[in-house]
């Protein structure tokens, strides 16, 4: 599972959710995409789904319980998770070397 922890005023998160679908679509049936928004406006949440064209499942997070669970201080953060739910790798920020490094990752995970 990658867990993408994103934010409707991200502006590098608009460009890093499609490059983690791309992701997702090489790797299908090996990972599921989860972007999970750390708002609290929902109108603002979708508004920003729709303007990325998010396909995959797009949850709220407006306490930040998920977040502080999993220590994310930075968005865009994005977490692999083992099938037991053990964290395998986390990125923080958006760069093209950050989203070549996960696809390798799960590539040869």
């Amino acid at each position: 599972m990658v867990i993408n922890f994103t934010s409707y005023t991200c502006i590098p998160c608009k460009k890093e959710i499609p490059e983690l679908e791309v992701i997702e679509e090489k790797f299908r049936g090996k990972i599921k995409l989860w972007v999970l928004y750390t708002d609290s406006d929902s109108r603002k949440i979708e508004e920003s789904a729709v303007e990325i064209g998010i396909k995959n499942t797009v949850c709220v997070d407006p306490l930040r319980t998920v977040a502080f669970k999993y220590n994310v201080a930075v968005i865009p953060t994005t977490i692999v998770l083992d099938k037991m739910g053990n964290i395998k790798v986390v990125v923080t920020g958006y760069t093209s070397e950050n989203m070549i490094r996960l696809a390798e990752f799960i590539k040869n995970y």
